[in-house]
Protein backbone atom coordinates (compact mmCIF):
# COMPACT_ATOMS: atom_id res chain seq x y z
CA UNK A 1 0.00 0.00 0.00
CA UNK A 2 2.79 2.39 0.85
CA UNK A 3 4.53 2.43 -2.35
CA UNK A 4 1.49 2.43 -4.54
CA UNK A 5 -0.14 5.26 -2.62
CA UNK A 6 3.00 7.47 -1.84
CA UNK A 7 2.42 10.56 -4.88
CA UNK A 8 -1.31 10.11 -3.80
CA UNK A 9 -2.99 13.55 -3.10
CA UNK A 10 -6.50 13.73 -1.49
CA UNK A 11 -7.10 16.90 -2.75
CA UNK A 12 -6.17 18.05 -6.42
CA UNK A 13 -5.88 21.27 -7.27
CA UNK A 14 -8.10 22.78 -10.15
CA UNK A 15 -6.39 23.56 -13.17
CA UNK A 16 -7.61 27.28 -13.77
CA UNK A 17 -5.70 28.19 -16.81
CA UNK A 18 -8.73 28.49 -18.87
CA UNK A 19 -11.44 31.32 -19.47
CA UNK A 20 -14.24 29.67 -17.27
CA UNK A 21 -14.27 27.51 -14.19
CA UNK A 22 -16.91 26.10 -12.15
CA UNK A 23 -16.27 24.99 -8.66
CA UNK A 24 -18.91 22.94 -7.34
CA UNK A 25 -19.45 22.70 -3.80
CA UNK A 26 -19.64 18.66 -3.79
CA UNK A 27 -16.01 19.18 -5.23
CA UNK A 28 -15.34 21.81 -2.09
CA UNK A 29 -13.70 21.02 1.33
CA UNK A 30 -16.07 22.85 3.94
CA UNK A 31 -15.87 23.17 8.05
CA UNK A 32 -18.23 23.88 10.75
CA UNK A 33 -22.35 23.29 10.40
CA UNK A 34 -22.46 22.89 6.66
CA UNK A 35 -23.66 20.02 5.34
CA UNK A 36 -24.93 19.10 1.96
CA UNK A 37 -29.10 18.31 1.63
CA UNK A 38 -29.16 14.86 1.15
CA UNK A 39 -26.06 14.08 3.06
CA UNK A 40 -23.22 12.41 0.55
CA UNK A 41 -22.49 15.22 -1.80
CA UNK A 42 -23.31 14.25 -5.00
CA UNK A 43 -23.32 15.70 -8.22
CA UNK A 44 -26.40 17.77 -7.74
CA UNK A 45 -26.36 18.13 -4.14
CA UNK A 46 -25.51 21.45 -2.40
CA UNK A 47 -24.57 23.01 0.75
CA UNK A 48 -27.05 24.03 3.76
CA UNK A 49 -27.00 25.47 6.66
CA UNK A 50 -24.12 27.90 6.43
CA UNK A 51 -25.07 29.74 10.04
CA UNK A 52 -21.72 30.89 11.48
CA UNK A 53 -18.55 33.04 10.64
CA UNK A 54 -16.45 29.50 11.36
CA UNK A 55 -18.07 28.10 8.21
CA UNK A 56 -16.05 28.37 5.65
CA UNK A 57 -16.24 26.84 1.69
CA UNK A 58 -12.70 26.13 -0.15
CA UNK A 59 -11.29 25.17 -3.11
CA UNK A 60 -7.71 24.20 -3.81
CA UNK A 61 -6.40 26.31 -7.67
CA UNK A 62 -3.67 25.79 -10.06
CA UNK A 63 -2.56 28.25 -12.03
CA UNK A 64 0.55 28.55 -14.54
CA UNK A 65 0.32 31.99 -14.53
CA UNK A 66 -1.08 34.83 -12.83
CA UNK A 67 -4.54 35.42 -13.92
CA UNK A 68 -7.28 37.97 -12.81
CA UNK A 69 -11.10 36.52 -12.10
CA UNK A 70 -14.39 37.56 -11.55
CA UNK A 71 -16.06 35.58 -8.87
CA UNK A 72 -19.83 34.10 -8.95
CA UNK A 73 -21.74 32.54 -6.41
CA UNK A 74 -24.58 30.18 -7.31
CA UNK A 75 -26.77 30.28 -4.52
CA UNK A 76 -30.49 30.57 -3.21
CA UNK A 77 -31.65 32.70 0.01
CA UNK A 78 -34.84 33.31 1.05
CA UNK A 79 -36.11 37.27 1.55
CA UNK A 80 -36.02 36.70 5.41
CA UNK A 81 -32.58 35.82 5.31
CA UNK A 82 -30.78 38.52 3.24
CA UNK A 83 -28.12 40.55 4.65
CA UNK A 84 -25.46 38.77 5.13
CA UNK A 85 -22.18 39.63 4.35
CA UNK A 86 -19.30 37.28 2.72
CA UNK A 87 -16.06 37.34 1.76
CA UNK A 88 -14.16 35.42 -1.07
CA UNK A 89 -10.00 35.32 -0.24
CA UNK A 90 -7.32 34.20 -2.15
CA UNK A 91 -3.51 34.38 0.24
CA UNK A 92 -4.05 37.91 1.19
CA UNK A 93 -6.62 39.15 -1.03
CA UNK A 94 -10.22 39.57 -0.39
CA UNK A 95 -13.26 41.28 -1.29
CA UNK A 96 -16.61 41.61 0.84
CA UNK A 97 -20.36 41.22 -0.88
CA UNK A 98 -23.56 40.94 0.96
CA UNK A 99 -26.14 39.33 -0.37
CA UNK A 100 -29.29 41.41 -1.34
CA UNK A 101 -31.48 39.93 -3.99
CA UNK A 102 -33.58 36.51 -2.35
CA UNK A 103 -33.97 33.76 -4.63
CA UNK A 104 -35.82 30.61 -3.36
CA UNK A 105 -37.27 28.44 -6.11
CA UNK A 106 -38.73 25.01 -5.05
CA UNK A 107 -37.32 22.38 -6.15
CA UNK A 108 -37.24 21.24 -9.90
CA UNK A 109 -40.21 18.46 -11.13
CA UNK A 110 -39.28 15.33 -11.63
CA UNK A 111 -40.32 12.33 -13.18
CA UNK A 112 -39.53 9.79 -10.05
CA UNK A 113 -42.19 7.11 -9.24
CA UNK A 114 -40.57 6.71 -6.11
CA UNK A 115 -38.92 9.65 -4.27
CA UNK A 116 -35.50 8.78 -4.04
CA UNK A 117 -32.12 9.56 -1.60
CA UNK A 118 -30.58 11.49 -4.10
CA UNK A 119 -30.71 15.48 -3.88
CA UNK A 120 -33.47 16.64 -6.40
CA UNK A 121 -32.58 19.48 -8.64
CA UNK A 122 -33.36 23.34 -8.03
CA UNK A 123 -32.15 26.69 -10.00
CA UNK A 124 -29.80 28.91 -8.63
CA UNK A 125 -29.09 32.52 -8.97
CA UNK A 126 -25.69 33.84 -9.15
CA UNK A 127 -24.72 37.04 -7.42
CA UNK A 128 -21.02 38.62 -8.26
CA UNK A 129 -18.48 38.45 -5.61
CA UNK A 130 -16.04 40.97 -7.46
CA UNK A 131 -12.60 40.57 -9.42
CA UNK A 132 -9.43 38.29 -7.51
CA UNK A 133 -5.93 38.27 -9.32
CA UNK A 134 -4.93 33.98 -9.08
CA UNK A 135 -1.32 34.04 -8.39
CA UNK A 136 0.69 31.54 -9.96
CA UNK A 137 1.33 28.43 -8.12
CA UNK A 138 -1.53 26.44 -6.28
CA UNK A 139 -3.55 28.20 -3.68
CA UNK A 140 -6.68 27.80 -1.60
CA UNK A 141 -9.62 30.34 -2.43
CA UNK A 142 -12.12 30.54 0.27
CA UNK A 143 -15.81 31.68 0.90
CA UNK A 144 -16.57 32.67 4.65
CA UNK A 145 -19.25 34.82 5.81
CA UNK A 146 -17.90 38.04 7.56
CA UNK A 147 -21.63 38.51 9.46
CA UNK A 148 -24.39 36.27 9.43
CA UNK A 149 -27.63 38.73 9.37
CA UNK A 150 -30.26 36.12 9.83
CA UNK A 151 -30.82 31.87 10.54
CA UNK A 152 -28.48 31.25 7.20
CA UNK A 153 -25.86 32.53 4.91
CA UNK A 154 -27.51 31.03 1.97
CA UNK A 155 -27.83 27.96 0.12
CA UNK A 156 -24.69 27.80 -2.23
CA UNK A 157 -24.10 25.31 -5.15
CA UNK A 158 -21.10 26.73 -5.52
CA UNK A 159 -18.78 29.83 -7.40
CA UNK A 160 -17.48 30.49 -10.92
CA UNK A 161 -14.33 32.05 -12.04
CA UNK A 162 -14.30 33.92 -15.17
CA UNK A 163 -11.43 35.06 -17.02
CA UNK A 164 -11.19 38.94 -17.22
Amino acid sequence: FSSVSQNYKPVKPVNVNTTKIELPVFEAQFTGKLRFVEGHGWAHDWLINWQTTQDTIRWQLDSDTVRNFTVYMKYTCPESDLGSVLSVSILDQQIHSTITKGFDPPLLPSPDRVLRKEAYEKEWARIKLGTLQVPKGTHWIALVPDTVKHKQVAEVAGIELIYD
